[in-house]
């Protein structure tokens, strides 16, 4: 898992890509994080990407870095997490995400897992 996190830590912003009603949707993000071998996104319940997470949660993340033609592709399975130590550690991890949430028991704070199930670099 290491590589695909090291690989997006770096990369601002790499984009979430969601399909509702079988259109394509995709939106940047800026943070990532790996908490034991296993990739965290965050997002807002009153956003349109965490509607569409929950009613179908397979994702593709894609991103290059800048000035090269380096590039990933991941696609996953996000399931929400409501476990509040874990919550604590994304915010603690990201820090830009205290721009937007207060802290892990904010109701407009919601934490994906993200399970791979396949990655190109």
């Amino acid at each position: 898992m290491s590589k695909i996190y090291d690989f997006l830590k770096d990369v601002y912003p790499f984009f979430v890509l969601t399909a509702l009603n079988e259109e394509p949707n995709g939106r940047p993000f800026g943070a990532i994080c790996e908490i034991k071998d296993k990739l965290y996104i965050a997002t807002s319940p009153k956003k349109t990407v965490y509607k569409e997470m929950v009613k179908n949660p397979n994702v593709t993340l894609v991103a290059i870095k800048s000035g090269t033609r380096d590039w990933i592709r991941v696609k996953a399975v996000a399931y929400e997490t409501g476990i509040l130590p874990l919550k604590a550690k994304v915010l603690s991890l990201c820090p830009i995400l205290k721009k937007h949430y207060a802290d892990e028991n904010d109701p407009n704070f919601a934490v994906f897992e993200l399970t791979v199930t396949s990655a190109e670099l």
